[in-house]
């Protein structure tokens, strides 16, 4: 996974300010290496020191996904979340306290694709895979 330094140089290659917001939303997103919400993203930054308005999230967000710096996860009927696109993994999600975390599943996928592809020819461009269910600190809470 790329640091701070490397996604801002290759925006600044590409002819694109380094703005703070910008900045401190990349940071943010690589320290906390979760998905968050524009609204969690806001409320962290300003706990930080730095106030933006939503609107200006938004805007930069917009502009890091563009730019495949970060991309959009969409968890069953919950707010959109953001992470850095740091390539294709899966996520574990707490039904109780909420908590997310990444989980990669080897090479099983791309040979399900295959199969699939081969018996429905069906290409399969793009898939999301969330696991539902108790972290750790939850089911050991839920068992006594």
């Amino acid at each position: 996974m790329e640091d701070g330094r490397q996604i801002l140089s290759k925006l600044k290659g590409k002819g694109h300010r380094i703005t703070k917001a910008r900045s401190a939303i990349i940071d943010l997103l690589l320290q906390d290496r979760k998905p968050l919400t524009a609204p969690a993203i806001c409320a962290l930054l300003s706990s930080r020191g730095l106030a933006l308005n939503r609107a200006t999230v938004y805007r930069e967000l917009i502009f890091l996904r563009a730019n495949d710096i970060v991309r959009q996860v969409k968890f069953a009927g919950k707010a959109t979340h953001y992470e850095i696109n740091s390539g294709h993994h899966h996520h574990l999600v707490c039904m109780k306290c909420n908590s997310v975390k990444d989980v990669v599943l080897g090479k099983h996928l791309e040979h399900h694709e295959r199969q699939i592809y081969e018996k429905e020819k069906f290409k399969v461009v793009s898939h999301s895979l969330e696991f539902y269910g108790l972290c750790r600190n939850c089911y050991r809470g839920s068992a006594t």
